[in-house]
């Protein structure tokens, strides 16, 4: 941990030893489960973020959604999937949206995904993230011109809706060079491995989306190079499973140290759904 998160669980430890007055109390469970979470122990957070679902109703969606994103991590995509259900069910957030058709797509569901962000964007106000749902659906549909569409919709959104940055830049770049435009694809990864790379300590994801582009482009060195410094910080969100069936890692699919870093990942995870399965059996899940 870093010192401000240790300041930060001190202070929600401290706020909790308090006599409960209201939902805030409960809140700060949340909260110290989304400590652990951005630490990377979502065993530990599961506890605090399992006794947010006590909140009252006007912060409980939050508290499903808190919850779901750690099950996801985990690579326990059932209690996943119940959860983020149960947010939606409250409250139709555009990041629970994002969050949940991650989880149909980690898994390879690109067809109940596309199901999902058809109907859910025609309810809702969430243009940015419903043209990036669609343009990676599309992508993984193998539709390059409609995900070329989805693109510019993106772009149109304004310069205040520029969350899913990176993602969506070299997303294009993949886009384009299936569309036969190779002088803007490469101008789109180039920009985009500049970018990465001077935010990369800043970003650990950014390791993972550096392997992608480095993987596609044939850099397989760099590609395994960027894999194993992502993997020494743990894989996030179902990336330890969507790798195996992720275009952007084709050139490297039979490679024996790519297969390698994913088998060690993919056991890592098992352990730590074993452990919770282990603490849920011993009551440790319940404060």
């Amino acid at each position: 941990m870093t010192g401000k998160n240790d300041l930060a669980l001190d202070h929600f430890f401290k706020a909790i030893s308090l006599p409960p007055k209201d939902d805030f109390w409960l809140w700060y469970h949340v909260a110290i489960g989304q400590v652990y979470r951005k630490v990377g122990n979502d065993a530990k957070a599961l506890p605090y973020l399992r006794k947010g679902l006590e909140i009252g109703s006007q912060y409980l969606s939050s508290a499903y959604w808190n919850l779901a994103r750690s099950y996801f991590n985990l690579g326990d995509y059932g209690r996943a999937e119940q959860y983020y259900r149960e947010s939606l069910e409250l409250e139709v957030s555009c990041w629970a949206i994002w969050n949940y058709n991650s989880l149909l797509t980690v898994q390879g569901k690109f067809q109940e995904a596309l199901q999902f962000a058809d109907s859910i964007c025609q309810q809702e106000q969430c243009g940015q993230v419903c043209s990036r749902m669609l343009f990676d659906i599309s992508l993984l549909l193998d539709e390059f011109e409609k995900a070329e569409q989805y693109f510019y919709q993106w772009q149109n959104a304004g310069p205040e809706n520029r969350l899913l940055n990176h993602l969506m830049n070299y997303g294009i770049g993949y886009v384009y060079s299936q569309l036969g435009k190779t002088e803007v694809s490469d101008k789109a990864f180039t920009e985009e491995i500049q970018k990465l790379e001077s935010e990369v300590d800043m970003n650990n994801g950014g390791y993972f989306h550096l392997s992608r582009i480095h993987a596609f482009q044939g850099n397989k060195k760099q590609a395994l190079k960027y894999l194993a410094e992502y993997a020494k910080r743990g894989f996030m969100y179902g990336w330890h499973d969507f790798i195996l069936i992720d275009p952007f890692f084709e050139s490297l699919r039979d490679n024996p140290e790519f297969k390698a870093i994913v088998k060690q990942a993919q056991q890592e995870k098992a352990e730590l759904r074993e452990q919770v399965r282990q603490m849920e059996e011993r009551g440790e899940l319940t404060l």
